[in-house]
């Protein structure tokens, strides 16, 4: 699992190759609040839905209606809880912490349909990469972390807005899924996943076209 994490580098590079092969078109970068709603595995040790949470996210329009694109973001879901938990050694009750902190660095593609000029666009897209994950348990005199790597791929949808010849919003919903690992807390194998939603804005360097 460790060269997961190479992996993100090596689609960048060829991202950045193809920004340079294509300098007639343009360049955006997004800033987004994202909120998380955990599902499966996630969701059973979390299943508040995660406030916290943003994301970066660079677009190269390579084509009109075709853009590359690398993001980093980060969501932090946080449950207090007092349900028994199973442990590798025991079952475990009592008050209790449990966080999730997941830092997806992905790179991918998205379609949008119809013109910039029609002021709203609907896009789709595909991106994967890396996942790197942080579960941890505090209960009574414990705190166990653990931080382990992951493969993720992650389908999206959404809306872009052009507010004018230098910035668009956009709203874009998401499905995040990060290959199963075993968890040296609970000691089962469980992998991760949550809805996303996002609600953002882009600095563009002119129109699309």
């Amino acid at each position: 699992m460790k060269n997961i994490k190479y992996l993100i580098i090596i689609i960048v590079l060829v991202l950045m190759s193809s920004v340079k092969s294509n300098a007639q078109y343009n360049n955006e970068v997004f800033l987004s609040y994202n909120l998380g709603l955990p599902l499966g595995d996630s969701k059973d040790y979390v299943s508040t839905l995660s406030y916290i949470g943003t994301e970066i996210n660079l677009k190269r329009f390579v084509k009109p209606n075709v853009s590359l694109s690398i993001s980093f973001s980060w969501n932090v879901f946080y449950k207090e809880s007092s349900d028994m938990i199973s442990l590798p050694n025991a079952d475990v009750s009592g008050k209790q912490n449990r966080y999730i902190n997941t830092v997806p660095m992905l790179a991918g593609a998205q379609y949008y349909f119809g013109r910039n000029t029609n002021g709203i666009r609907p896009y789709v897209g595909a991106n994967l990469g890396a996942l790197y994950l942080g579960r941890r348990l505090q209960i009574g005199v414990y705190d166990i972390t653990e931080n382990t790597w992951h493969f993720m791929l992650q389908p999206e949808a959404g809306l872009i807005f052009n507010l004018n010849d230098y910035s668009d919003a956009v709203i874009g919903l998401s499905y995040n899924y990060g290959t199963s690992s075993t968890s040296s807390i609970t000691g089962k194998s469980v992998s991760e996943s949550w809805i996303g939603l996002k609600f953002g804005y882009g600095w563009k360097n002119g129109m699309f076209y």
